[in-house]
Parts: C-alpha cells; structure tokens; sequence
C-alpha cells in the first residue's frame, strides 16, 4: 500500500466511529414528534374515513422521512385555513395539539396522496394500529389531503358540530 493511501485509510478509520455516531442523531431528529403520530396502511377502514374520496385508488407506501418533508406543507394548509376569516368557522387549536394518523394512496392519476387524519389527544381507541373514525366531533378533528406529486394540499376539512335538539311542548 502506497503511503498517501495508507494515511487516508488510516484517518477515514480513525473518524468513521465519529462521523457515524453523528449521522445516527442527525437521522433521528424528526420535525413531527413521532410520539402524535402514525403511519397506517390504506385499506377499507382509511378509505371510509376519508368517505370515498379516493374510491379508484390503491394502496401506497410513506416513512418517517417523507412525513417530515410534508410537514411545510401541513403548517402552511393549516396556517391558510386559519388566517381566511370566512373558513375559519371551526376554531381549531394550535397544529401541536393533534395527533395525527398518515395514509398514503395512489390515485388514478399515479400521484402519491396523503391523507392526514388529526385529532385530539385525548381520543380513545387504539390510534396507532386503527383509523379514527368520527361522526362530527367539532374542532377537535379535521382531514388534509396531500399531492405528493404536485407538492401541495389539495383540501382541509375540520370536522363539523354535531346540534342537540330539544323539543319544547
């Protein structure tokens, strides 16, 4: 071995432990806590969650990266639907206060979709292995619906307010 070559192996070995350890936290700092959320598989419970907008798509894959780099497009669908005064009907609280379920699909077109499904955190059920599924439930749940492919949300739909009527005889 010719002696340059014997030094640059010799410092590559000599840090490699470093620059390892270093690429091991930098993998590991993810921008959504991944405590509040999960990544399910589209199936028949995710697509009558989402009530059928899909109905001509099948199943697609996402991980912990991917799910990060969504994250611009998450605070600025949520940021937009907050700040239009006319939308804004639903109060919803701050984007950290839910939870949040991932889907990812292949609609007709081929283009990946994501459909995020956020909720409270005190929902019940066990959130990390089954869809949640609710009938109103007011600004405790809302739907985003993300093109991977074109890079931007397509539709946010907070959840509406279930009215108790009472009768007066």
């Amino acid at each position: 071995m010719c002696r340059p070559t014997l030094i640059a192996t010799l410092v590559l070995n000599l840090f490699t432990p470093f620059i390892n350890k270093a690429h091991a936290q930098n993998s590991k700092r993810f921008a959504v806590d991944t405590a509040i959320y999960t990544i399910l598989p589209y199936d028949s419970s995710a697509m009558m969650g989402m009530n059928w907008h899909y109905s001509n798509a099948h199943a697609g894959s996402l991980n912990a990266m991917e799910v990060d780099s969504l994250e611009p497009i998450v605070d600025s669908a949520y940021g937009a639907y907050t700040r239009d005064s006319t939308a804004y009907l639903h109060n919803l609280r701050k984007l950290k206060g839910y939870w949040r379920q991932y889907i990812a699909l292949i609609n007709y077109n081929g283009e990946k979709i994501v459909w995020v499904n956020f909720f409270c955190a005190d929902v019940n059920g066990d959130w990390k292995h089954r869809v949640i599924i609710v009938d109103d439930g007011g600004n405790c749940f809302f739907q985003l619906f993300i093109n991977v492919h074109l890079g931007k949300a397509e539709d946010l739909i907070p959840n509406g307010y279930a009215y108790i009527r009472t009768s007066h005889f």
